[in-house]
């Protein structure tokens, strides 16, 4: 057998250097997995969003999913109350 040696990012079991995909490996990276030749990088997601390993992409966090929930039912609860104030006004 001969003496080989790769990167720490290729598979040296084997007598030639074969590039690994680690943005395969679950949880290699906590943000955007770059897979090059010889190795990989991670960027981090965008503001707002957080990486979601199950899913492996960036997701909207809980905490500002439930910030635009909590937007959007205080906007229709105020919108609502002015049609029924209104409504009540006009028929009084």
């Amino acid at each position: 057998m001969h003496a080989f040696t790769c990167t720490t990012t290729y598979d040296t079991t084997i007598d030639i250097g074969i590039d690994i995909d680690e943005c395969s490996i679950p949880n290699k990276c906590n943000g955007i997995c770059h897979n090059y030749d010889g190795g990989f990088n991670c960027t981090s997601c965008s503001h707002g969003k957080v990486y979601d390993p199950r899913k492996q992409k960036c997701v909207m966090s809980a905490k500002e999913h439930n910030l635009i929930l909590g937007i959007a039912i205080g906007v229709a609860c105020g919108l609502g109350s002015i049609v029924v104030a209104l409504g009540a006004i006009a028929f009084w």
